[in-house]
This record gives C-alpha cells, sequence and structure tokens, in this order.
C-alpha cells in the first residue's frame, strides 16, 4: 500500500472512529467530545442511498445483484458443466472476507460448482502473487478476486487470463488489465 492510501485510510479511519464516538449511547455528550454538533443520535438506515452511486472503473453502469439472475436454463446449463471456481481474496482474517467467501461458496453449491480453493495473503501482494500461481495450478474455470495491490499483482492476474481462465474482479482492476480479455464483469 503507498503512502498516499495509507495517509487517506488513516483518515477515514479517524472519521469513523469519531463518527462512532459521537453515536455512541453518551449522544450529545459524545458528540461534543469529539468535536461534533450533533444533537441526537443518526439512524445509519436513514443515510443508504435508494440505489447504486458512481460507475465502474471504465465507465460501467451500476447495477443491483437483482438484474444477475439466471434463467431457469442457464441454471441447468451451469450445473451441468460442474464448473471449478477458485477464491483469492486479499484477506481472511476479518469477518466480511469470512462472509464474501461464506455468499460464494453457497452460490456455487446452488449452481453444482466446485470450490476448489480459497487463499488468505493477509492483505501481502508477495504473498497474493504466489497464491495466484498456486490457484492457477489448480484449473479452475474461474477466479473470483480482490486484489490486494493493483499495481504491484497485475502481472500475476495478468496470468490468469493467459492460462485462459476467466478472472471475476469484485473491487478494483489491476493496472493494466482490459475487459474482456483479461477481466470479466
Amino acid at each position: 500500500m503507498n503512502s498516499r492510501a495509507s495517509d487517506n485510510t488513516i483518515r477515514r479511519m479517524a472519521l469513523v472512529s469519531a463518527l462512532v464516538s459521537a453515536l455512541t449511547a453518551d449522544g450529545a455528550l459524545s458528540a461534543q467530545a469529539a468535536g461534533c454538533d450533533i444533537a441526537n443520535k443518526i439512524d445509519p438506515a436513514s443515510l443508504v442511498t435508494p440505489a447504486i452511486v458512481g460507475s465502474g472503473p471504465s465507465g460501467e453502469k451500476s447495477s443491483t445483484v437483482d438484474t444477475v439472475k439466471l434463467t431457469d436454463e442457464q441454471s441447468a446449463k451451469a450445473k451441468a458443466a460442474k464448473f471449478k471456481v477458485g477464491v483469492v481474496m486479499q484477506t481472511m482474517d476479518i469477518d466480511w472476507s469470512k462472509l464474501v467467501v461464506a455468499g460464494i461458496t453457497d452460490t456455487l453449491k446452488k449452481y453444482d460448482a466446485e470450490l476448489v480453493g480459497v487463499t488468505n495473503p493477509s492483505f501481502q501482494a508477495d504473498k497474493q502473487i504466489a497464491q495466484i500461481g498456486d490457484m492457477i495450478q489448480l484449473k479452475p474455470q474461474a477466479i473470483i478476486s480482490i486484489p490486494v495491490d493493483n499495481t504491484a499483482t497485475a502481472a500475476a492476474y495478468k496470468s490468469i487470463s493467459d492460462a485462459g481462465i476467466k478472472l471475476i474482479l469484485m473491487h478494483q482492476v489491476p493496472q493494466g488489465l482490459q475487459y474482456p480479455k483479461d477481466y470479466q464483469r
């Protein structure tokens, strides 16, 4: 992680910390201690936008999970294919990652696909690069992933498509990868 990203992360964590302090059981008193002027607690649900905001890195239009439903025919075809899928995470050391992999696992089971492996590089680019190589050796038809570092891991991610494996990225796109040649949406 470069120092700019690290500084931004630290700023975001400080902001979240101030908000959490402001919204604790002490209410307005905690808000004053955090330097905020909040008289009442805010209902976090009221802050959720009604639709996805923004677009993808290449200007892709946002969509919801509801738009990605398979027809009965597509489901039957997926089940018959008996796909093998690998997951290359950025870490498995946090609950969020564990929940994401649980969701992927449940969905793959629904379509009789095999999960061939899940990696845990613990936010270390060099470990993720090695684990991508290991995952390629398992010969899945697809790899679902979150890059640790979009620059340092770019060549390793490029090697996935070079091996004839479909790459599905959950978040950012490593530097230099092009859709649809190197990754899928």
